[in-house]
């Protein structure tokens, strides 16, 4: 296994790293991990560096305005979903520039899930399968009671009062980190309204999630206060025509004690397991008889 970082420059000349765990396998898969909303890319060092250990090369890399990004929100520097799908797509490209040969996975925990679904039904063409982690909508009418008031809050105060500052305060709201003015625009807006329309593009996303045929393989984690399973299900339930697996995870099957939204990655051996194993599955699923 190698451990590396390379520079990656955009179009628009902003820059980032990308973090690379190569395996030792020949003709590995790729998995490129996308974080959840206001996590770093180097949380997810232990999981990425057991992906490796299996067989499975891993590429991450922070959000724009996030972590190693050099940019950071502000009046002059904003920015919604549309553009970091954008640089999903250069990262991806990226990414087949140096492993030519791997199939390509495109893996999101929470936002990046989101975010990563949108990128996956308009570039299907580039990837091989999707794969979600504790990710789900942040539709209100898809959470219980409790959950559905709190997200209809935010989605009505997130985007007005990350517009008078020029960006979200997260830590003031105990969601999120610092965060993009245009990607508190769009998260409102689907908590909301419960669709995915994007600001500053044309394309249509909902129609397109309706007609996506990818694998899609979603784990998500039993009692999740941050993904709840009728929120998992209202993004699953976009893809009409995909092949979906889901897999419900406990702490007993994990052997996680007390597994959360997050504390999978830092005990990440069974979470690795069911993506080799998937990956696995659809590999042989596409072999010639």
């Amino acid at each position: 296994m190698n451990t590396y970082i390379k520079k990656i420059i955009f179009r628009d000349n902003t820059i980032n790293q990308i973090n690379i765990f190569e395996s030792d396998e020949i003709g590995a898969p790729t998995v490129i991990l996308y974080p959840a909303m206001g996590v770093r890319a180097s949380y997810y060092k232990d999981f990425a560096s057991r992906l490796s250990s299996v067989g499975i090369h891993c590429i991450t890399i922070d959000w724009r305005g996030y972590g190693k990004s050099n940019v950071r929100p502000s009046r002059k520097i904003n920015h919604g979903f549309q553009v970091l799908i954008n640089d999903m797509n250069e990262v991806v490209d990226y990414t087949r520039h140096t492993f030519p040969n791997s199939k390509i996975y495109l893996t999101g925990h929470s936002l990046g899930g989101q975010i990563g679904s949108l990128f996956s039904v308009r570039y299907f063409n580039k990837i091989k399968g999707l794969i979600l982690i504790a990710a789900g909508t942040p539709y209100y009418k898809a959470w219980n009671e409790f959950g559905a008031w709190k997200l209809k809050l935010g989605g009505r105060i997130f985007y007005p009062v990350s517009k008078l500052l020029g960006y979200y305060p997260g830590k003031l709201f105990g969601f999120g980190g610092k965060e993009s003015t245009g990607v508190i625009k769009d998260w409102s807006y689907s908590a909301i309204n419960g669709k995915y329309i994007l600001s500053g593009s044309n394309f249509d996303y909902e129609k397109a999630m309706n007609k996506a045929e990818l694998d899609v393989l979603s784990i998500s984690i039993k009692k999740d206060k941050l993904g709840c399973k009728d929120s998992v299900s209202d993004l699953l339930n976009r893809f009409k025509k995909a092949k979906i697996k889901n897999i419900e995870v406990s702490p007993e099957d994990s052997r996680i004690e007390n597994l959360n939204h997050f504390n999978w990655a830092k005990q990440p051996n069974y979470f690795a397991e069911i993506i080799k194993q998937h990956i696995n599955n659809v590999t042989k699923k596409n072999e010639p008889i």
